[in-house]
């Protein structure tokens, strides 16, 4: 594994990079994030309880990479309940908050409650605060692309290609942008085939 770190060093070293999390998503939350409104509590509370279990060990490789690199931000393309939150480094979640509900009505959000089914502002219908439900769908995939056009290399860990509503954004940067491509997954892909870098493992195996 060192010497795939060491390439991944000379790839990232002195530019500014962006972070793309694009691990692998959990069995359990695959029903869920493919129909949000129409699967059972349980199936939703499986999924979260997945992503808090993984909740550290992703933390600790994505603290890991911006200690070490230039990093301008982390843009989640797959669900995760990771958070940095170091100055200046933006964090940009297309797939939303798993672990909350909104409201349809007024756009407030509120921690999930398997209780709580009607909004306690408007008696509007709660749902799963996950993307594309919303409406700044859009806004943050602009935020993405302009934080990946800003960038000199795009770091993406996992299978970018199978996640939307994101899957576009690394193609984009690199193909219209000229931006650098280095791709650290366990699986080849269509984005592994015109990465300037592709190491293949497992992201959290790689990263100390």
């Amino acid at each position: 594994m060192g010497s795939e770190l060491e390439v991944i060093e000379r790839s990232l070293s002195g530019k500014v990079a962006a972070v793309f999390h694009a691990l692998e998503i959990p069995e359990s939350c695959r029903q869920f994030l493919l129909d949000p409104l129409g699967v059972p509590e349980a199936v939703w509370s499986s999924c979260i309880f997945s992503l808090r279990e993984r909740k550290k060990d992703e933390e600790r490789v994505l603290s890991g990479i911006v200690e070490r690199f230039r990093v301008l931000g982390i843009i989640y393309l797959s669900p995760s309940l990771a958070e940095i939150e170091r100055e200046k480094l933006e964090e940009v979640k297309l797939l939303g908050e798993p672990e909350k509900v909104f409201c349809r009505s007024c756009g407030r959000d509120f921690e999930r409650s398997a209780a709580q089914k009607e909004c306690p502002s408007c008696n509007g219908i709660l749902l799963p605060a996950v993307e594309p439900l919303r409406k700044q769908i859009s806004r943050k995939i602009d935020r993405a692309l302009r934080l990946s056009m800003i960038s000199d290399v795009l770091l993406v860990l996992g299978r970018a290609d199978q996640l939307s509503p994101g899957a576009m954004i690394p193609w984009t940067a690199k193909v219209f942008g000229g931006r650098e491509l280095v791709v650290v997954s366990d699986r080849r892909s269509s984005l592994s085939q015109i990465a300037d870098v592709f190491i293949e493992g497992d992201p959290m195996k790689i990263f100390p």
